[in-house]
């Protein structure tokens, strides 16, 4: 009977020992949890502090980099128009073309500064009740040079449900001007088609076109700043990598977003989503 008691105690002995490690290992266990929490929280800090770091530094070089480009475009401009008296046929195309050149740097410096914008979150928006058909045919049309070509075929297709949408005019321009002009720049030949659908809850922009195609695996970075589908220096399509980027962020921004369809040699298509009201909330 003794011995049977004394079992029994050391059972309980063993059991309430047993507790006591459990219970200091869930402590630590606890204790490592929280420290992992606030490092993620400390990495977190530190990565968005890296971000408005470099969206400062990124807009500070973008605006000493445009005042003396617009100063320079003026004095371009100047000497195309003869106010410094008259430039003989090769002067004036030489003018031309720096103040041609210039514009094309100064667009660049733009969307530096838009990126910039965006990523610190100082980009407003200016909700407009607009006609999204017209507002995207027009800036379709505000293309027309790059895309009047005879071995191109542009189209446009406007369902006439398409409803009318509260959104910032001139930022969903920029993004149907830049994801229709990366469709001209890919499409040597064959067709740009541009379809303005309504979906559940907003309306839908499809641009799809019949060029080089994307490869499976540099479609999860084509809107990452700066990158390049070829980013070699052989490359036959210029670009900063800039455009697709800032063109996400605004749709984002617009409470939409766009996705992107592609196979290698095929084509591509990217469809802007828009919401309605009920759907922003």
């Amino acid at each position: 009977m003794l011995a049977e008691e004394d079992g029994i105690e050391s059972a309980e002995q063993e059991i309430t020992l047993a507790i006591d490690l459990l219970s200091r290992d869930l402590g630590t266990i606890d204790e490592l949890r929280a420290q992992l929490d606030a490092r993620e929280r400390e990495i977190d800090e530190a990565r968005r502090e890296a971000s408005r770091a470099k969206a400062q530094l990124l807009a500070m070089v973008s605006h000493e980099l445009r005042t003396p480009l617009n100063a320079m475009l003026g004095y371009a401009s100047m000497l195309s128009h003869g106010v410094g008296g008259a430039l003989s046929p090769e002067q004036q195309h030489k003018a031309e073309r720096i103040e041609a050149n210039g514009r094309e740097l100064l667009g660049v410096i733009e969307q530096m500064l838009e990126l910039a914008a965006l990523d610190a979150g100082a980009m407003t928006v200016e909700l407009q009740d607009l006609d999204l058909g017209a507002t995207v045919r027009d800036a379709i049309r505000s293309l027309e040079p790059s895309s009047s070509r005879p071995d191109l075929r542009v189209e446009l297709v406007i369902d006439a449900t398409v409803p009318r949408l509260r959104t910032d005019p001139a930022k969903l321009a920029k993004v149907v001007r830049c994801l229709v002009g990366n469709a001209l720049k890919f499409t040597r030949e064959g067709e740009v088609r541009v379809d303005v659908r309504r979906v559940l809850h907003g309306a839908s922009i499809a641009v799809r076109d019949t060029g080089i195609g994307i490869a499976p695996e540099e479609q999860s970075r084509v809107f990452d700043p700066f990158h390049q589908v070829d980013g070699s220096p052989t490359r036959t399509v210029g670009g900063t990598g800039l455009g697709l980027a800032s063109a996400r962020r605004l749709a984002r921004l617009l409470g939409g977003d766009i996705t992107l369809e592609s196979a290698l040699g095929e084509g591509s298509t990217f469809v802007v989503w828009l919401p309605d009201d009920e759907a922003r909330g």
